[in-house]
């Protein structure tokens, strides 16, 4: 299903955030070089992606267990270094409580992004540290399934 692939959306600073398929603007992509040319069918421009699809339940037959994540996982940010935004991802294997804060260097909870409970699979939160100075920052996911993961990442103005 494309509607669940991840797509960014490049933002005019340069950053990239994480954004679902459904929110773009569906345009026409037109191309000289695929023109149709054959068995009486002329056409200047070859379209090729103006035609909508619905991609209902019954479109997919089986479910891919490789989507499904294997193992808890705590990714690194990107983009890193960032400013002033930056996404962090994370996978989990089960249905659980994830909790992902934000410290600074000396150990204080600058920020918490999430506290909630999450299903099965792969998840995103985006940080904007647009009131934060310049410096390294620690983020970690805290699991009620016990898992527990750390990891740096560099803001620079």
């Amino acid at each position: 299903n494309p509607m669940k692939i991840p797509v960014y959306e490049w933002k005019a600073d340069g950053s990239a955030e994480m954004t679902p398929l459904t929110e773009f603007e569906r345009t026409p992509l037109k191309t000289k070089f695929l023109q149709r040319d054959y068995n009486g069918q002329n056409e200047t421009y070859w379209h090729l992606c103006n035609e909508p699809y619905d991609y209902d339940a019954t479109s997919v037959q089986t479910k891919n267990k490789s989507l499904i994540p294997q193992a808890f996982a705590l990714e690194q940010n990107y983009p890193n270094p960032f400013n002033p935004k930056t996404t962090i991802e994370f996978q989990l294997p089960k249905a659980v409580r994830a909790r992902i804060e934000i410290f600074d260097m000396r150990g204080r909870v600058v920020e918490i992004l999430a506290d909630k409970r999450y299903a099965t699979g792969n998840h995103f939160v985006n940080w904007n540290a647009a009131d934060y100075p310049s410096g390294t920052y620690l983020y970690r996911i805290t699991t009620s399934g016990g898992y527990r993961k750390t990891k740096k990442m560099q803001l620079i103005k």
